[in-house]
């Protein structure tokens, strides 16, 4: 399993892109219900899983993909919508990769985690060679409400911002934790 996420009633998904390139949904007492998505690039597909939550006012999953997000419905499993998450920043620092003869989309904008409160979806968003950081709110349907910059950087870690950093709610509030710092916001 290189994924899990539990909803407090009733629901678990699992991810295992070493078996099956899809989501995994069962009940709480092991009961499979169906598979969600698919791994790849075209419509209603993810290009990986890094964190997913339920919105139970639609009843549906939003999944985060790396610079791709996708709504699920939970009644049958098909996507709802979708938004490529660099639509809210500059992609001109996109570029591709090419290795033994075949080519790869390098995203420069990806999401390191999403969490629904309130009826809003609130992601952590970060540019991979900037090192800036952003905390995005926006509805189920992808329109966006706010950006707020966290962070900015001259530090390079690697390949990534966004590892080590996570939001959580927290007595009704929403958190956010970046490893490179001591600060919670």
């Amino acid at each position: 399993i290189d994924h899990q996420f539990t909803t407090n009633d009733s629901l678990m998904f699992f991810v295992s892109f070493h078996l099956q390139k899809c989501i995994h949904m069962y009940t709480h007492n092991g009961k499979y219900v169906r598979d969600i998505g698919a791994k790849g690039n075209g419509p209603g597909e993810y290009l990986a899983v890094r964190s997913m939550t339920v919105i139970p006012k639609i009843n549906a999953l939003f999944v985060e993909g790396g610079p791709k997000a996708i709504v699920y419905s939970l009644d049958d499993g098909k996507p709802i919508s979708e938004r490529w998450i660099t639509d809210f920043f500059d992609d001109s620092k996109n570029y591709i990769m090419k290795h033994k003869d075949r080519e790869k989309m390098v995203y420069n904008m990806i999401i390191g985690n999403i969490i629904c409160h309130n009826g809003h979806i609130y992601a952590t968003a970060g540019d991979n060679s900037e090192l800036d950081q952003y905390f995005i709110k926006m509805e189920p349907d992808f329109s966006l409400d706010t950006i707020i910059p966290m962070r900015k950087s001259t530090l390079s870690i690697g390949s990534t911002n966004i590892v080590g950093c996570y939001s959580y709610l927290y007595d009704d509030k929403i958190n956010v934790v970046h490893g490179l710092q001591d600060t919670i916001y």
